[in-house]
């Protein structure tokens, strides 16, 4: 799903509060490639014109805890797609966690 322009996925929490703080600063997707996030992440990999990513806690059935961060490298390969973004940007929402 993309939501205000920034590619959504969802995280375990395990994976969810390593990636909030900063210490896991991506997200390893295996492609879907009907799926309109990867369409759009692949035009990023070529274009180098990368957006936001949302990660939202997957637990959270409201989806109310989450952060937004700037991509800095899309990488496809043997089916998967490797999101890197900026671990020190502040959250554009004030999320939780």
């Amino acid at each position: 799903m993309i939501v205000n322009n920034a590619i959504k996925f969802k995280s375990l929490e395990e994976n969810y509060t390593k990636e909030h703080s900063g210490r896991k600063s991506n997200t390893l997707r295996k492609v879907d490639p009907n799926d309109e996030r990867f369409i759009k992440l692949k035009r990023m990999g070529v274009t180098e014109d990368y957006g936001k990513v949302q990660i939202v806690l997957a637990s959270d059935d409201e989806e109310s805890t989450f952060f937004i961060r700037q991509i800095t490298d899309v990488c496809f390969y043997d089916g998967h797609c490797i999101i890197s973004w900026s671990p020190l940007e502040d959250d554009e929402n004030g999320g939780k966690f």
